[in-house]
């Protein structure tokens, strides 16, 4: 009887279990998602995955790009695993108009089911959630919050519902979540182009491709819609069942005014800025639309933002044709509050200009005052882009811009010289390509402790440069057809930053041993040096140097013999010391190379892949070849009085020996043929043509003769 009654028990706790379940699916109501859901499921998956092992899930993204649908679609999945569930809808507006004590009344009218608990107030409301909700597991979906406080009242710690209780949280603003402690945070992205494609079509012509005559305004309308699934389904409801023109006529318009009910999402993330954030989106908005996201942080980081202010802060013009505007000097000298100048496409002259002290950028490219001279003090100046404009010298007074980080006069022409900079010791980036008149840039450049980018890109009379530099942060310099330029500076310094070195074209005739200081080097660019004569031993010392090319150095004549004490020089904690070079591809083609012995020395290249000895007038090449194991391509183009290839590396898979005249034995064979180079298993692609003394019988499908 006993054991009767346990298994009594035991079935009446069991039904009572199946009852509450079924009940719970009974009462619960599902909630309506979307009419033609586009990519949800798939946010729906990542989400339920994240609740199996974490308490609370935010959801983040823009207004309108569907976090609310999404919170929905996975409340609908999972809401009767729980004893309770409430999904409390536009807590932002819901708290304007009822306040958070009636979306506490809300919370618990949902997971308890009882309509008679009454919140009289907001405390009240904290202790009876946390009271009544402890012991039981709930799902708790709190979408669109916009403060802090909402959700410390409404779902406030870990300990006011039971446990395997879940939280999803649906949010504009990141940081609201980050500042709950918020376990995991999803972004909810606008569509990709196919969803997005999907999506509009459905609601505007209830298929999945657009009518006849309406392709490419459907594009067009996709396009202004950015993907924004609000934007879509409002856009395309609209126009649905509308005449051609009536679609051009609201595309003409859209251009002008966006429409209402999207405008009116997107303002409430705009209203909900503070101040300052607000000044910043309108700077963005009104000046750097269309620019990338580094040219506005760049932008951002430069300047202060004013609020409250009707006076100019900033002005952008950009001319659709060119056009002279003649300025006087005291075009924007009363405008205080002057921040941003940009014009574009404009042709300036005039006296030099007065410009306000507060002025922080600057973009006046094509200005053709033969002086750059700023009357005002522009202590706060952070950039100066005077591309191709047609001053010669800078004015006094530019070493006093101590805040200034990026100079721009790319193409300016008849710049001479670049002065003391000694005092800009914030500088960054200095832009001076194409400055074909400069002749001289002080030795102040140098010593520049910020200096990241240095491009002398084609300034063809550029003489002098500074004799040493301790660049510590330099990260790109550009020396490349400075043909004037005889002698590369010395490297005053350990130069971690700089990977690779730009001098093709230039009138190097030597580097220095100093060179070795620039141990990052990953490649040299030397290709056109015409006046170089020599390396330095040290370039075996360069040990994460790969690439080096040297093509056209017609007066190099040797390369360097890589030095049996090379590790014993000091080198930073940075680098290797193992004693071979590290280069991965060599191109010495044209460098009057007679002898390459040397430059094929045991443990000089052992990881060379690819090694262009092209148009050098060597005889021979050694059977140390051999050694050069990684070797995948070999060039021996135009080497007219190369005579015999005795050797060649066991893995070569490309061999270019176009155009070599007196070749007369290759691997000991006057006669050859692909068949007959079994001894090169690899070998792919074989180039005889125009070598007249050999005879090449093409009896394999990758042979060229």
């Amino acid at each position: 009887m006993k054991s009767v009654a346990n298994f009594s028990g035991c079935e009446s706790t069991l039904i009572q279990s199946v009852v509450r379940s079924v009940l719970r699916q009974l009462n619960r109501k599902s909630l309506h998602v979307a009419d033609f859901p586009v990519h949800l499921q798939p946010h729906v998956d990542m989400i339920n995955s994240k609740l199996a092992w974490i308490r609370a899930v935010g959801l983040r993204g823009i207004g309108g790009v569907g976090k609310t649908t999404v919170a929905k679609a996975v409340y609908n999945c999972i809401a009767d695993q729980f004893e309770g569930s409430c999904f409390l809808a536009n807590v932002r507006e819901n708290s304007q108009h009822g306040g958070l004590a009636g979306l506490q009344e809300a919370l618990l009218h949902q997971t308890l089911r009882d309509i008679n608990l009454k919140i009289d107030n907001v405390d009240q409301g904290v202790c009876t959630i946390r009271d009544r909700l402890s012991q039981k597991k709930v799902l708790i979906i709190v979408d669109d919050v916009d403060h802090l406080d909402q959700l410390r009242k409404l779902v406030g710690g870990p300990n006011w519902f039971g446990p395997g209780s879940r939280i999803i949280v649906t949010t504009r603003d990141e940081h609201l979540l980050v500042a709950h402690d918020v376990d995991w945070i999803h972004t909810i992205d606008c569509l990709r182009n196919q969803d997005a494609f999907r999506l509009f079509c459905w609601n505007a012509f209830r298929g999945i491709h657009p009518e006849i005559g309406y392709e490419d305004l459907s594009y067009m309308l996709i396009n202004y819609a950015k993907g924004l699934p609000l934007a879509l389904i409002v856009l395309g409801s609209f126009l649905r069942g509308r005449s051609i023109s009536e679609w051009k006529s609201t595309l003409d318009k859209l251009k002008k005014i966006p429409h209402e009910e999207i405008h009116d999402v997107l303002k409430i993330s705009f209203d909900g800025l503070e101040e300052q954030e607000k000044a910043i989106f309108l700077d963005i908005a009104c000046f750097l639309r269309g620019k990338s996201t580094d040219y506005i942080k760049e932008f951002l980081d430069a300047c202060e933002f004013n609020s409250g202010t009707n006076a100019v802060e900033g002005i952008v013009m950009d001319l659709p044709e060119p056009e002279e505007v003649h300025l006087g000097d005291n075009a924007f000298a009363n405008m205080t509050s002057l921040r941003l100048l940009v014009i574009r496409g404009a042709q300036f002259s005039g006296a030099p200009l007065c410009l306000p002290s507060g002025l922080r950028w600057i973009e006046l490219p094509g200005c053709s005052f033969s002086s750059l001279e700023f009357k005002f003090g522009l202590k706060k100046l952070r950039e100066v882009n005077l591309r191709g404009s047609s001053f010669k010298w800078l004015g006094a007074g530019f070493q006093n811009f101590k805040h200034l980080r990026s100079i721009k006069f790319a193409d300016c022409g008849q710049l001479i010289e670049i002065p003391d900079f000694s005092t800009i010791k914030n500088l960054e980036t200095l832009i001076l390509s194409g400055c074909s008149a400069l002749t001289k840039v002080h030795e102040s450049v140098g010593f520049l402790p910020k200096l990241v980018t240095l491009d002398l890109h084609s300034c063809s009379n550029l003489g002098s440069f500074p004799s040493v530099i301790k660049l510590k942060s330099l990260e790109t310099f550009v020396l490349s057809g400075c043909a004037k330029l005889k002698s590369f500076p010395h490297v005053g310094e350990y130069m971690t930053c700089l990977y690779d070195l730009r001098l093709e074209k230039s009138g190097v005739e030597e580097l220095p041993s100093s060179l070795e200081h620039l141990v990052n080097l990953n490649a040299i660019f030397l290709d056109g040096c015409k006046n170089l004569t020599c390396l330095p031993p040290c370039i075996y010392n360069l040990h994460y140097l790969r690439l080096l090319y040297l093509s056209n150095c017609s007066k190099l004549g040797k390369f360097p013999e890589l030095v049996e004490d090379l590790d014993s020089i000091c080198l930073p904690c940075c680098c290797s010391s193992s004693r071979s070079a590290n280069f991965m591809e060599l191109v010495l083609r044209n460098c009057n190379l007679r002898d390459v012995d040397n430059l094929l020395a045991p443990q000089s290249f052992t990881k060379l892949r690819g090694l262009d000895l092209s148009e050098n007038p060597f005889v021979s090449l050694p059977a140390s070849i051999v050694r050069l194991l990684y070797l995948d391509w070999l060039c021996l183009e135009h080497c007219a009085l190369l005579q015999e290839i005795s050797q060649l590396p066991p893995n070569i898979k490309h061999l270019y020996v176009r155009g070599c005249k007196s070749l007369r034995k290759f691997l000991g064979l006057s006669r050859v043929s692909v068949s007959g180079m079994k001894r090169l298993p690899l070998l792919e692609l074989v180039d005889f043509s125009n070598c007249h003394n050999m005879t090449y019988f093409a009896d394999g499908p990758s042979a060229e003769s």
